[in-house]
């Protein structure tokens, strides 16, 4: 039985799935119910609800479980309902189950498609996951007019008491934009002069990573509620829409980031893996599983060719952004990756981890360029300058550090009490920006670490703001008498005190010019002995100068009568060798001729043992085996042995001789070459000898003078030194008056600028209360121009719903029209069957009447025929008596039209009884159309009722549509005129850009 009740459960799904197949509407009730009772309901009803979710009804299903809705209008891609059952997107539905038909996947995915239509009379829904629109522009590169905020909302979707650790920070990388992650929120701060222009919603819970896009035009944000729901969405930053939302997680994201294409965003988290969907569809592109557990980390490269990913277990990948495939494994922390940043030219990637060491890396080659130890516990967050020469980190211990590229600290930043979570550069890159766990964040300038200023986290709500504002503004405007009067005090008492100060310095001028006298007088003296101590020093220089002249012409004439009588030495020593050499030569001579005959002699002998030496080998050579020639060869040669060792001594003893020969006759050449020039000095170093004596009398003749005026150069410089000192007496008595009267003019003129300083601060303190009040007046225009804007939006969604309903009531109007006229067609149906019916009654009681006289008529003739074809056949039979005999003929004439009787009485029977089924069936209808033209036209005046009650709720739909319109545009330019005098006001303190045109 349970087999038949299958088969014929499945035959009605293929018939739902057929009809659905013919292009008609897909609706929960017709089609979805059916394939969630074969597969979904033993899990998802109001008693199990299993992830908190129930599909029993429609309103269950739409209000979706603890995970979120799990159908999207429009988007069956984004649809869990879909994805789950498809197998395309774990957990799979039904588990442990095989995926259900593709013929019900199919009647869900055009459930999904056809706008989530309950019944077939139900609206559609519109697309409840936004996808980039078409519209959002895309640059490579610096754009032309960065995007900032336009006309955003600023009410805080959620205020707390408390803020919430800072769990991410972005900066635009070309306008002065920041933002920072709130609670169900994303803030937009304007980073010059640090005003919130702007509040994302982020309703499905914490955005953990935010990030703006290449061009800067998209933020992009991943999020949801930890173990529950996660997503990446994106808004266009002008105007704050939401234009996209991908990811089905069931805890929430970690990390997110979009491409600079802005055709992909990558999405992880705790479940691990890293997943690329397409911005423009919602489909998911790639599911990559290779980190082993939470995913931390999601970085772009700028030019979109790689995507970084780091995670929990010091695990850091480098991926190609298109496909997905690994590009590198970058092997260099220990412990959870908590940061990553590439460099602007896409090149090099940095990285932090809770290990607390920073590493970059090059990818060409994947190799680690650079390692080092950054903060004490673990580095929370990093981020490259734009320019890509400095690197800034923060930490668990309490800092913010800039690095340049090679790990060389160039600036640390310690003002926090507590863990500092997130940190990043302006676009700019003259400031950076950090969040600490206690939700603070501060402004920091980037060439001396000093603070700029503070962001708030958890802005109040604008009525708050409004309100701060004109407390500010009453306050500075009480204050202002008092700094009024400050400041008419202040200058009343520099004015008084300006007389005392010009009598002070008048004196002192006249100090000042005795003592520049006396100054004058003792320099005229000090240049006047100057010049009598060159004169003694030059007359002492000269003294000096003659002395020296006559020692030394004295020294000289001792060493050139020494010289010379040096030089006659000589010359005698020089004959002296000349003879004893002469002689020596001579014997040596003599010593040499004997020595080369005795040579001649030995070279005789050595000759002829050479002869002998010959003879004897030739003999031995002759006679080997006589012993007695071989002795005397060996005798023989040693013989010649020591003849050529007395030869070789003997030529020795001549080389020497003749050596010293040569010697002894050079040096006696030369001794005979010195002596002419040695007598020829000598009789030089005589001529000066006799001259000098003269020279040294007029030497001493002129030291004698020097003597003198050197004396009188010395009185003359000792009396103008006793004009100077005198001099300089009198100048230290005028110098010590000019001192008492600077010390007097210093005092008066002290409490002069003292006052003047007074009132300069009182003047600064008065212009600042102006500014302030300005700056304030600012604020309450800011505010009082975003209540509107808050308020503009609101109405101009209920404007927008006035317009759904609208449309709505012209649907149902035009199908309560058709209703309408299908009942009076029914009505006048119904109401002619009866006219006809009563007609056919009549026409067929008519016929049955009239057709019983021939029923009878035909019977009788029948019955004749009959009797009369049995008189036939009993025609031998006697007649009776007393009737007479019928002729023949006649009889077989009358029985002859028997079969055409019974003929025509079968056709009127079978007349008769189709006509008496006709004013039945008639009768029936007849009896029956008048309830049913009661029915129809009750229906026909409810359906006129409807008709009337629509084109009511229409008119005054439009009346209020209208108002509505009406309001919107009053709101519209009362936000214009605010926007604009508030936009006037925007630079009390800077010049902040003129506002963008107000929203149409």
């Amino acid at each position: 039985m349970k087999n038949i009740v299958f088969v014929s459960f499945a035959c009605a799904l293929g018939l739902v799935a057929a009809r659905a197949a013919d292009g008609e509407k897909v609706t929960f009730v017709d089609h979805v119910l059916p394939v969630l009772e074969s597969a979904c309901l033993n899990c998802h009803n109001p008693d199990e609800a299993k992830g908190g979710l129930d599909l029993t009804t429609y309103s269950a299903t739409m209000a979706g479980g603890s995970g979120g809705a799990v159908v999207k209008a429009g988007n069956p891609d984004g649809s869990r309902i879909v994805t789950l059952t498809a197998h395309t997107e774990e957990p799979v539905m039904p588990p442990n189950k095989p995926k259900i038909a593709d013929a019900q996947i199919a009647i869900l995915k055009k459930w999904v498609e056809g706008g989530l239509l309950e019944t077939k009379d139900s609206k559609a829904k519109k697309s409840t996951g936004p996808m980039l629109a078409a519209t959002v522009e895309v640059s490579a590169g610096r754009p032309k007019d960065p995007a900032m905020p336009e006309h955003v909302l600023l009410q805080p979707e959620v205020v707390t008491a408390r803020a919430n650790a800072i769990t991410s920070i972005a900066a635009s990388p070309w306008a002065p934009l920041v933002a920072i992650a709130g609670q169900k929120q994303v803030l937009l701060y304007e980073s010059e002069h640090l005003d919130l222009v702007g509040i994302l919603a982020f309703p499905e819970g914490f955005p953990e990573d935010i990030s703006f896009s290449a061009n800067g035009s998209l933020l992009v944000a991943g999020g949801g509620r930890g173990g529950k729901y996660g997503k990446a969405v994106a808004w266009d930053v002008k105007t704050g829409e939401r234009v996209i939302e991908v990811g089905k997680e069931f805890d929430t994201a970690l990390a997110a980031d979009i491409s600079p294409d802005h055709g992909r965003v990558a999405l992880g988290g705790p479940g691990r893996n890293l997943k690329i969907y397409d911005t423009r569809t919602g489909e998911q592109l790639h599911s990559i599983k290779k980190h082993p557990d939470w995913l931390l980390e999601l970085e772009y490269s700028p030019d979109g060719v790689l995507l970084a990913s780091g995670g929990r277990t010091g695990d850091l990948y480098v991926w190609e952004a298109g496909s997905g495939i690994e590009f590198y494994e970058l092997k260099a922390h220990q412990l959870a990756v908590t940061g990553i940043s590439w460099r602007s030219d896409s090149n090099v990637l940095a990285a932090c981890s809770e290990d607390g060491q920073v590493s970059t890396w090059e990818m060409q080659k994947g190799t680690n360029l650079k390692k080092w130890a950054a903060h004490a516990g673990g580095v929370q967050d990093i981020d490259f300058s734009p320019d890509g020469s400095k690197i800034v980190t923060c930490g668990r211990d309490n800092r913010v550090k800039i690095w340049d590229l090679n790990g060389a600290l160039q600036r640390e930043i310690t003002a926090f009490s507590d863990i500092v979570t997130a940190v990043t550069f302006t676009s700019d890159g003259k400031r950076v920006i950090s969040g600490d766990w206690n939700g603070s964040l501060v402004v920091w300038n980037v060439a001396d670490g000093a603070k700029v200023g503070e962001l708030i986290s958890n802005p109040p709500p604008i009525a708050v703001q409004q309100q701060r504002a004109k407390e500010s503004i009453a306050k500075l405007t009480a204050q202002l008498p008092t700094l009024e009067q400050s400041v008419q005090k202040a200058a009343e008492a520099v004015a008084a005190a300006r007389k005392p100060v010009e009598e002070a310095n008048k004196v002192l001028a006249d100090a000042r010019k005795v003592k520049a006298d006396a100054d004058a007088v003792v320099k005229g003296g000090e240049q006047k002995a100057g010049q009598a101590d060159a004169v003694a020093k030059q007359a002492e220089a000269k003294l000096t100068e003659s002395r020296n002249l006559l020692a030394a012409g004295q020294k000289a004439l001792a060493e050139k009568t020494a010289a010379a009588a040096e030089k006659r030495r000589l010359v005698g020593e020089r004959a002296a060798a000349i003879t004893r050499q002469t002689a020596e030569a001579a014997t040596l001579r003599q010593g040499f001729a004997a020595l080369e005959q005795q040579l001649q002699a030995l070279v005789g002998e050595r000759t002829k043992a050479e002869q002998r030496v010959k003879l004897l080998k030739m003999q031995v050579e002759q006679l080997p085996d006589n012993a007695d020639l071989k002795n005397q060869l060996a005798q023989a040669t040693a013989a010649l042995g020591g003849a050529a060792a007395a030869v070789s001594k003997a030529e020795t003893g001549r080389r020497d001789a003749g050596a010293k020969i040569s010697g002894l006759e050079k040096a006696v050449a030369d001794a005979k070459a010195q002596i002419p020039q040695l007598e020829m000095e000598a009789k030089a170093l005589d001529l000066v000898v006799a001259n000098l004596p003269k020279e040294n009398a007029a030497t001493e003749k002129t030291i004698a003078a020097a003597a003198v005026a050197l004396d009188s150069a010395k009185k003359a410089a000792a009396a103008a030194r006793a004009v100077v000192d005198g001099s300089k007496k009198a100048l230290a008595a005028s110098d010590a008056v000019v001192v008492a009267k600077e010390a007097a003019a210093k005092a008066v003129g002290d409490r002069l600028n003292q006052l003047a300083q007074a009132e300069s601060a009182a003047r600064a303190s008065q212009e600042k209360a102006k500014v302030d009040i300005r700056f304030a007046q600012y604020q309450v225009d800011k505010w009082a121009a975003a209540e509107v804007n808050l308020t503009l939006h609101g109405e101009n969604e209920a404007l927008g719903n006035y317009r759904e309903r609208m449309i709505s009531l012209d649907e149902k109007a035009s199908a309560a029209l058709v209703e309408r006229d299908q009942a009076k067609k029914a009505l006048a149906q119904a109401e002619e069957t009866l006219v006809a019916a009563k007609a056919t009654i009549e026409k067929g009681s008519q016929y049955i009447e009239s057709a019983k006289d021939d029923v009878v008529e035909n019977g009788l003739a029948l019955f004749a025929a009959r009797t009369v074809n049995g008189m036939l056949v009993g025609e031998t039979s006697p007649m009776p008596e007393g009737v007479e005999p019928i002729d023949q003929s006649s009889l077989k004439a009358i029985t002859g039209k028997m079969p055409e009787i019974q003929k025509t009485i079968n056709d009127t029977f079978t007349k008769v009884q189709s006509t008496a089924q006709e004013v039945q069936k008639a009768t029936v209808t007849a009896q029956e159309t008048p309830k049913v033209i009661a029915e129809r036209t009750k229906l026909t005046r409810e359906k006129e009722t409807t008709v009337a009650s629509l084109l009511q709720e229409k008119t005054e739909t439009q009346k209020t549509l209208e108002e509505q319109q009406r309001k919107v545009e009053a709101l519209q330019k009362k936000y214009e005129s605010m926007y604009y005098r508030f936009g006037q006001s925007a630079s009390p303190k800077s010049s902040a850009p003129a506002p963008a045109p107000a929203p149409k």
